[in-house]
């Protein structure tokens, strides 16, 4: 990606725009959309607290819906001027370890299948970004996004998604073991080493936020880092697993109905509306 240094632009926002931009669907699910509050700054932090297969492809899906929702404009299929038609785009840095960018695209395949958008359109205005190392994943949230968004003048909408922000600080010095207590010690060292840069990333990010929504994930099952990050979010989705004692407690308390899928538990926190918790089915958003 090619940058270049300039100064800052700030472009004159309409009200409509702003209406539109406050309560954008996120999602496309109501139980969790209609929880979040875009008003202050447009920003959410989505932590995985389960390793499970479940939760990684609920949060690959909901990933996917907030590209497809955020390219599928009011503008598509009317007989408009290219010119007037809104210019918008994702970028999504991928920190992660594992095939983040294969899952979303096939996802995203299957999603163009069922319900018929333009794909190609869609995959035109992704920016795709792979941060191999922790250094790398730095340097771009840092220096290379804030002067890259200053080359395109305000003359476009953005989301920046970054996927599995701790990944790459979690493998750079050692494989991780979820059922290893040596290793979960190895890694909470590892971060407290490493947390001012981390900091200073995601508070790039919540600076961006205030133009440009901005998207995090990270994988937390052992809550190592909770307090340190999602307390600087205005918005926090946490996925957990209702595989746990007392998530099945409380799911008695739902009136499931015999056969129906498993479902997850979905925390979500903003500041605005009061914490909540819900049970989403998978089928809802895988």
């Amino acid at each position: 990606m090619q940058v270049h240094k300039t100064g800052y632009n700030c472009g004159f926002v309409s009200a409509f725009d702003e209406y539109n931009e406050i309560n954008r669907k996120l999602f496309g699910i109501p139980e969790i959309d209609e929880l979040l509050s875009f008003e202050d700054r447009k920003n959410i932090c989505i932590v995985n607290n389960s390793h499970s297969k479940f939760t990684a492809d609920f949060l690959d899906s909901l990933i996917l819906n907030a590209c497809i929702n955020f390219h599928l404009t009011v503008n598509e299929g009317n007989n408009v001027d290219s010119n007037t038609i809104e210019k918008r785009r994702t970028i999504i840095i991928d920190a992660g370890n594992g095939n983040n960018l294969g899952h979303l695209y096939l996802k995203l395949v299957n999603k163009s299948l069922g319900f018929g958008f333009n794909l190609e359109r869609i995959l035109e205005e992704i920016i795709i970004i792979r941060a191999f190392t922790f250094y790398q994943m730095l340097d771009i949230i840092i220096n290379e996004i804030p002067e890259y968004l200053v080359t395109l003048n305000n003359n476009y909408k953005i989301q920046i998604i970054v996927l599995d922000l701790l990944d790459t600080l979690l493998t750079s010095s050692h494989k991780f073991d979820t059922t290893d207590r040596d290793s979960h010690l190895s890694f909470s060292r590892d971060f407290k080493d490493n947390e001012k840069l981390v900091i200073e990333a995601v508070d790039i990010l919540l600076n961006l936020s205030k133009n440009h929504f901005a998207i995090m994930t990270y994988v937390d099952g052992n809550n190592i880092i909770r307090d340190q990050l999602l307390c600087k979010f205005n918005n926090c989705l946490e996925i957990d697993s209702s595989n746990s004692t007392e998530n099945l407690r409380a799911n008695k308390h739902q009136n499931m109905k015999r056969g129906e899928r498993s479902q997850l538990l979905i925390k979500i926190k903003s500041k605005t509306f009061p914490p909540s918790a819900k049970f989403i089915p998978l089928k809802r958003a895988i």
